[in-house]
């Protein structure tokens, strides 16, 4: 559900600094990594989006075959189990895609946020402390997901 709005975010403010350049430290490291992030936030929902239709009930299965002759319950259940691995990849990737979209947001923000050259010190500071915020929630997303990755290895 955030995807979209995140993305769409990600976008705005990449022509904010298309415009505006000027007035922020790191515009084209910024500008790259908030593409990044509109990239990866709409393939997750891409991704999320291919997976749904690999997810289904054996009742909706049922219904499907109503009124015409169904195969065995046995290749049902088989192309059932088929079809929940196929969603168990897609809904893997979209989660990760998401996550690197967090990060490289996150990136892009914590170049928004570092002062332009001739900030004053006051200005500077509170830039600087809201720029290592940024550095730092990215970090913990990074962690984060790195743990989930290891953790989805161990399972296999």
């Amino acid at each position: 559900m955030a995807a979209p709005l995140l993305a769409g975010a990600s976008v705005a403010t990449v022509g904010v600094l298309g415009a505006d350049g000027d007035k922020f430290r790191w515009p084209g490291p910024a500008m790259f990594c908030l593409t990044l992030a509109a990239i990866a936030l709409i393939a997750s929902i891409q991704s999320a989006f291919r997976a749904r239709g690999y997810l289904y009930s054996p009742a909706e299965l049922r219904d499907w075959w109503e009124g015409e002759q169904a195969p065995s319950d046995g290749v049902l259940q088989q192309e059932q189990r088929q079809d929940f691995e196929r969603w168990m990849l897609w809904v893997n990737r979209a989660a990760l895609v998401y996550n690197l979209g967090i990060v490289f947001l996150g990136c892009g923000v914590a170049g928004l946020l570092a002062p332009p050259d001739g900030a004053s010190e006051a200005h500077a500071g509170v830039r600087w402390l809201a720029a290592g915020a940024a550095v730092l929630a990215t970090g913990w997303e990074l962690s984060s997901m790195s743990r989930q990755l290891l953790a989805r290895r161990r399972r296999r």
